[in-house]
Formats: structure tokens, C-alpha cells, sequence
């Protein structure tokens, strides 16, 4: 085939396309293509024009070839069209719904919410006027029903360690709940804005005290990390008279005594997608966003 030149070898081509593409891959065709070189390569030789080849165009020349060859029927070709088709449409939404808000966020939790937060709406609410007090034992603080004041809320205890007499820490979780799936109604009429997800989470802040063997201590929230899904927190604890006496605190607790903590103020975090709609509205995409959940350390 290298030997073909010029308009042979170009008019050629353009006839060898349309039989490859629309002829199925066969003897026959490998044979028709081999003649049809061999067409070319003597009208070259012998600079015989390409109008005593085809008199037709090179596309109407190389239709009538492929009638003559096994091909594939256009009722078929329509069909592998539409799968195609069908395929590509189902791979763009899943990739857009497992880079859309709504996935995000439910994966991601507050992470999500930290890092977007100009994709979501949220407010803070001080949720209680009245202290949360727990009564932890060193047999009882990993079981939630223990403290259920919390735990119903979401809060969790992962770790009370009490390193030295005088100190002790605790590693706390506030899950990141999804509280509602729904369509709201924007203010004007028949203006719906699409389904939002609607989450919570609480949060902690200082002061928090704790009572062990006569000794009250003082809490500091060293840190609230929001590295995963939900919000960690590790909260250090000293004594609040420096010059107490809190020999035997660490036995104590270990022994079986109670450690009391008293939580001030808790503050509620809500915080929703805005709605299919909406984005689109306000002419954001609410899909195709580049995010990674950072897991905990």
C-alpha cells in the first residue's frame, strides 16, 4: 500500500475508511480491500484517471463495495448507538451524583461543611439553658447508655485517661446526623427549590468541670477536629485550685468512684444543601465538585 501516490492514494484511503467502518471485519473485506489496491496501483502505473475507477464520488464508490460485503444492518448499528449512548448517560450521573452535594455531604459530615462552606446554609442554636451532667465510671464510660443525656444527642465518649493524679483527658465524638430529607416551598408561588438534606451536630464549649475524691477540676478544649465525618474533641482537665491535694484521684477512678462532668453550653449546628434548583438558580453547578474526606488520625 506504500507504493500508492497523489490522488491515488488519497481517493484509496478515503474508500478504505468507509469499507472498514461500515463492513463487518471478514475475509471477504480483508480481500475487497486487497483488490481495491490493486485497482489503484495498476490505474496509477498506467495513469488511468480515477473517473475510469468510479465515476461516482469516493463515499457512493465505496458503498456499493460494502453491499456487496457482510455488514452490519442499520437497525443494529441504531441499537449499539443507543447503548452507547445509554452507557455514557448512566456514567455522567453517577459521576456527577458521587461529586454532588448531597453525596458529599452525607459522606463528609461537617468535614464537608467546614470545607464548602459557601455550598451550604447552616445557623447555630444554643440549645439548653440547663448543664449536661454525666457519672462516669472506669467500667461504665464506654457503654452510651450511661450517659444517655448525651448520647441521645449524638456525643460520645472515646477515651478517659487519667495519665498522673492531678490530670486527666477526654476524647469525645459528636456524630454528624442527617435529620431530614425533604422539598421545601420557596416564597413564591410554585417555586419549589428541590430536595435538601438537612443535618446537625452539637458542639461544646467551655467551662466544663469535673469532681472526682473531693477534687473539682477545670476543662480545656485543647481541640475540635473535623479531619472526618464528625466533630472530635479532646478536652484536658486540671485541678482548679492548684494547691489541692489530688493524691489518689487516678485510684479512685480506677477503684470504681464516680467522675462527674458538668457541660455548660452545648450549641446546636444546623446546616442543609440548598436544593437542586436553587444551585442551578444561582447558577452553580451542585455537582462535579473535587472533594476527599480526610479520614482521622
Amino acid at each position: 500500500m506504500a507504493e500508492l501516490k497523489g490522488e491515488y492514494i488519497y481517493d484509496f484511503y478515503d474508500v478504505k475508511e468507509y469499507v472498514e467502518k461500515h463492513a463487518k471485519t471478514c475475509p471477504e473485506r480483508n480481500e475487497a480491500i486487497e483488490t481495491l489496491h490493486s485497482i489503484y496501483l495498476d490505474a496509477q502505473e498506467n495513469d488511468t484517471p480515477l473517473s475510469e475507477i468510479h465515476e461516482c464520488s469516493a463515499k457512493e464508490y465505496a458503498k456499493e463495495i460494502v453491499e456487496g460485503l457482510p455488514h452490519m444492518a442499520p437497525e443494529k448499528k441504531k441499537i449499539i448507538k443507543r447503548i452507547v449512548i445509554a452507557v455514557l448517560a448512566v456514567a455522567f450521573i453517577l459521576t456527577a451524583f458521587f461529586t454532588s452535594d448531597v453525596w458529599n455531604m452525607y459522606v463528609g459530615g461537617f468535614n464537608y461543611r467546614m470545607k464548602f462552606f459557601e455550598r451550604t446554609n447552616g445557623y447555630g442554636l444554643y440549645y439548653t439553658d440547663e448543664d449536661f451532667i454525666v457519672n462516669l465510671t472506669d467500667e461504665n464510660w464506654k457503654d452510651p447508655k450511661s450517659y444517655s443525656n448525651l448520647s441521645e444527642l449524638g456525643i460520645y465518649f472515646d477515651k478517659v485517661t487519667f495519665e498522673k493524679d492531678a490530670y486527666f483527658d477526654v476524647f469525645m465524638t459528636s456524630k454528624t446526623i442527617q435529620t431530614s430529607l425533604t422539598s421545601y416551598m420557596h416564597f413564591k408561588p410554585c417555586m419549589t427549590y428541590g430536595t435538601a438534606q438537612y443535618y446537625r451536630d452539637f458542639k461544646f464549649h467551655e467551662p466544663v468541670t469535673a469532681e472526682i475524691n473531693g477534687v473539682t477540676y477545670i476543662g480545656k478544649l485543647m481541640t475540635c477536629d473535623a479531619t472526618g465525618r464528625d466533630l472530635k474533641y479532646w478536652i484536658f482537665f486540671e485541678p482548679e485550685d492548684e494547691n489541692a491535694d489530688c493524691t489518689g484521684c487516678r485510684e479512685a477512678f480506677k477503684n470504681g468512684e464516680e467522675l462527674k462532668i458538668t457541660f455548660g453550653e452545648i450549641d446546636m449546628e444546623h446546616w442543609s444543601y440548598p436544593g437542586l434548583k436553587q444551585m442551578l438558580i444561582e447558577g452553580r453547578l451542585p455537582f462535579f465538585v473535587p472533594y476527599r474526606l480526610e479520614k482521622d488520625e
